[in-house]
């Protein structure tokens, strides 16, 4: 069972108020490492918001894609988009902090 998010149009993400959030975020980058691609914070962001990924990062990113529909783990993140869904500068410190801490990875 997954905790339910309050935020407000006040609310800001900053990763020391979600520690459960910033661990998941860290062991999403572990387990993703080895695979590479391109746009992998967009693609992770994307389908933790609405579970659409644009066509061509899913071709770009098919180990990705099949990673991302199978980790089960990944609720509580996307609960919290769910969550802020209706509170775009909440959103947009959440995606931020992705993509500064879910690194490319290379072949």
């Amino acid at each position: 069972m997954h905790k339910k998010y309050d935020i407000d149009s006040e609310s800001i993400f900053t990763p020391s108020d979600y520690g459960d959030i910033a661990k998941t975020i860290a062991d999403l980058n572990t387990e993703t490492q080895d695979i590479s691609g391109s746009h992998k914070a967009e693609v992770i962001i994307s389908y933790l918001k609405d579970h659409k990924i644009k066509s061509t990062w899913a071709v770009d990113n098919p180990e990705l894609v099949s990673f991302l529909r199978s980790a089960k783990h990944l609720a509580s993140l996307e609960l919290l988009f769910e969550s802020c869904k209706s509170y775009s500068f909440f959103s947009a410190g959440l995606e931020n902090y992705i993509k500064q801490n879910v690194h490319e990875s290379w072949a």
